[in-house]
């Protein structure tokens, strides 16, 4: 007889895989024992028998079966074949209608079961063991969460035990700088990029998407705090998980395991959420708007007319470059209130949005000599106790120190012959790169960031590039400011956090000046 068998165990761990083996030694025996042809043995490992799904060996098997590869498949004992009785009789039934004998072996090579109601009996026998088992894993589970069990995986930290952490300096340099890059205006596309241009791997080796980057951003474990069963299997046959509400949590304060400062990580919490919701805040009109921080007024120019956000063009003259923004909805021809059209069809060239913004800040500053001398003194105090500089110090250190660890394994994947020269020459150019920009970075750090000139002339220099917009970042900016409404005519109001009502509008036209010409 024409004989396959299948074997299967429910974990990737070394001794799991040992039974494997065994199973296999068993069949080969069982076939030459009982003088039959073992055409070909089917194995799925780490894998549960409570569902057919991902058993990517059983369900070839049933192809092959299909095809009339074999007469008879011999499998050890029912709850290798399957834990669900559903599936257990869908499959044998199946496998009987190719044609095909199933023969279920216990130890001492004898078969049992031909009838189809002993062979339920088994079945469902094996389907109770499973649930029951299940229900011993998810009491210890809640037991070890209740004192405050540790994740198997997490990005900056090496498991010790079911209870212990270590924190990875190099990984916790990154995670430390994903944070900051979040809080700096990145989105999670550019902060991916970055990552990957760079050959930052994820703790799993994969490159880094929005997915990841949202997971390790919104794990409170990296201010300190150790939560646990937040979730729980609704459905053991079915795999299925339910989400459990906050109150149900266990949470268990650990400052030893802080990567971030709970400050920086509830402002990045406040950050995202704003950008969720900016999000949401268009979905009855698509495409919805996302965050960006591209350009200095990205995110912050708002149509007076249908609330959408203005896009930035940007066309070659003649005279120069010019850069204006323009409705987005009105831009793409997207219909608002009554199936029609936005009527704003205001072109706001963003060299006037700077002047008017920057004129609006320096009114604004009663004393500017007063002001700069404020600058200078906080400067020097964040300077002493630390603050931005320190954690940017900290972390180039870490930087430059895991390039040089870089280096030194590159050249021993090099020397064990695993990399070729052409890529050892190619990466050690690349790692020098990136060694020399955190080196010179580091050391303007060091050098109070205004060699050759006095502090308070730098400090000084250094506001009123801030003041004028020949600085700021769209970060910095939106720190300050909460949208500027652009109404039809090139009419802007500008809105500050924290204020209510506009505190300063602009009605002369002067927002596009290349109109203004055209009119004249």
């Amino acid at each position: 007889m024409r004989l396959a068998a299948y074997c299967r165990v429910s974990t990737d761990h070394g001794e799991q895989l040992d039974s494997l083996e065994n199973q296999k030694c068993f069949f080969q025996d069982f076939a030459r024992l009982h003088h039959h042809e073992l055409i070909r043995i089917y194995a799925d490992e780490g894998i549960s028998g409570k569902q057919l799904k991902k058993r990517d060996r059983f369900l070839q098997m049933l192809e092959d079966a299909k095809q009339g590869e074999f007469d008879a498949v011999a499998v050890k004992d029912i709850a290798r074949f399957a834990r669900n009785t559903l599936d257990f009789l869908t499959a044998t039934r199946t496998l009987k209608r190719y044609g095909v004998v199933v023969l279920f072996v216990t130890n001492n090579m004898t078969t049992y079961g031909d009838s189809e109601f002993t062979l339920t009996i088994f079945g469902a026998i094996a389907q109770e063991e499973s649930i029951n088992t299940s229900k011993r894993v998810r009491f210890g589970k809640k037991i070890n969460a209740q004192k405050g069990r540790v994740p198997n995986l997490v990005y900056g930290y090496v498991r010790q035990n079911l209870f212990t952490l270590q924190v990875d300096e190099g990984e916790a340099a990154v995670v430390r700088r994903v944070f900051q890059m979040v809080l700096d205006g990145y989105s999670m596309r550019r902060i991916a990029s970055t990552l990957n241009a760079e050959r930052i791997p994820t703790k799993k080796g994969c490159l880094w998407e929005e997915r990841n980057l949202l997971r390790l951003l919104h794990n409170p474990l990296y201010k300190g705090v150790v939560v646990n069963h937040k979730s729980e299997t609704r459905d053991v046959l079915e795999g299925t998980r339910m989400e459990l509400p906050p109150e149900e949590w266990y949470s268990h304060i650990r400052p030893e395991y802080a990567i971030v400062d709970t400050a920086q990580f509830d402002a990045v919490q406040e950050e995202l959420a704003r950008r969720k919701a900016m999000h949401e805040r268009e979905t009855a009109a698509p495409p919805p708007r996302r965050h960006s921080s591209a350009h200095l007024f990205s995110n912050l120019l708002v149509c007076h007319a249908c609330g959408a956000g203005f896009s930035r063009k940007r066309y070659r003259r003649k005279d120069g470059t010019r850069e204006f923004w323009v409705c987005r909805k009105r831009d793409q021809g997207i219909a608002v209130t009554g199936g029609e059209r936005c009527t704003n069809c205001s072109h706001v060239d963003e060299p006037a949005l700077c002047a008017f913004l920057s004129a609006y800040f320096l009114q604004a500053i009663p004393d500017l000599g007063r002001f700069l001398e404020r600058v200078g003194q906080e400067y020097s105090s964040r300077r002493k106790t630390g603050g931005q500089a320190d954690s940017r110090h900290k972390w180039l250190h870490a930087e430059s120190k895991r390039l040089r660890m870089a280096r030194e394994r590159l050249l021993t994947l090099y020397t064990n012959g695993l990399v070729s020269l052409e890529e050892l020459k190619q990466r050690s150019a690349q790692n020098e790169a990136q060694r020399v920009q955190v080196e010179k970075e580091l050391s303007g750090l060091e050098d109070d960031g205004h060699t050759g000139k006095t502090q308070s002339a730098w400090i000084r220099e250094t506001a009123l590039s801030v003041l004028s917009l020949e600085a700021m970042t769209n970060a910095g900016l939106r720190q300050v400011v909460g949208r500027i409404e652009i109404a039809a005519g090139e009419h802007a109001r500008l809105f500050l956090h924290g204020i209510e009502g506009a505190v300063a509008e602009e009605r002369s036209g002067a927002l596009n000046r290349y109109r203004r010409k055209r009119r004249g």
